[in-house]
């Protein structure tokens, strides 16, 4: 999908992983707050995952116009050498992996 409509998701994946470290930090484990570096460690990790899902997201397009130039080798039965010209087009759609 192109990634201008994937970014609303690209946001709620943000806004879930901020409400998920601030539900994490209001948490206690006894008389003790959760780690500090655990949250942020957990937050960048989700972070990283919505980003990466974004630009995985993405549709590649492209085209491709190229000339070809060269020599041709012997051809039978005249053993004949001589110029070879040619073009070539192309078109691709996918996605990043």
């Amino acid at each position: 999908m192109p990634l201008q409509s994937a970014f609303p998701l690209l946001e709620q994946d943000i806004l879930i992983a901020l409400m998920n470290m601030k539900e994490s930090a209001d948490v206690t484990h006894g008389e003790q707050k959760s780690d500090e570096q655990t949250i942020l460690e957990a937050f960048a990790k989700e972070l990283a995952t919505a980003i990466h899902n974004y630009t995985l997201s993405a549709q590649v397009i492209t085209t491709v116009t190229t000339a070809v130039v060269g020599t041709a080798g012997p051809i039978a039965p005249v053993p004949m050498m001589g110029p070879a010209l040619g073009v070539g087009t192309g078109a691709g759609n996918g996605n990043l992996l």
